[in-house]
């Protein structure tokens, strides 16, 4: 079990100088739990301000402004318990191998907009056939 700081959990969550990308992924989804687990209403909205700020200047994103709101408004139904992520990496979401046998980067998206597609209408099912981790298998469980 471990405290961090914003700094120091942004840091942990992008090195990947011991390991590897996946690895790194692995950890950022743990930095994001724990944040979601963390955040409470009234220090978002009191903190709004500075959130605004370190969004604005961290992320990117193609989303529209005008569905924000949308988006906003279906926050109070988010249920953490069934979030369910897949993580698209090789071998089984690419095409192509190179010469050598690793993964090439070409991505199958048929598979992936199949499996996104089951993750979306039927979370269980897609927990069991695709074999998905909960988050506590990954990252231990929270505090």
């Amino acid at each position: 079990m471990q405290k961090l700081d914003g700094h120091l959990a942004l840091a942990y969550s992008r090195t990947r100088n011991q390991d590897s990308d996946y690895f790194r992924m692995n950890r950022q989804r743990c930095v994001v739990e724990a944040m979601m687990e963390q955040a409470d209403p009234t220090s978002l909205m009191l903190n709004f301000g500075k959130l605004a700020d370190v969004v604005k200047n961290t992320v990117t994103t193609d989303i529209p402004l005008d569905a924000l709101p949308q988006l906003v408004q279906l926050l109070p139904d988010m249920d953490l318990e069934e979030v369910v992520s897949v993580r698209f990496i090789p071998p089984e979401y690419h095409l192509k191998y190179r010469d050598d046998g690793k993964p090439g980067r070409v991505a199958n998206t048929d598979l992936v907009h199949e499996h996104v597609e089951l993750v979306i209408t039927d979370p269980q099912r897609a927990i069991t056939e695709l074999g998905l981790e909960k988050l506590d298998d990954v990252c231990g469980p929270s505090a």
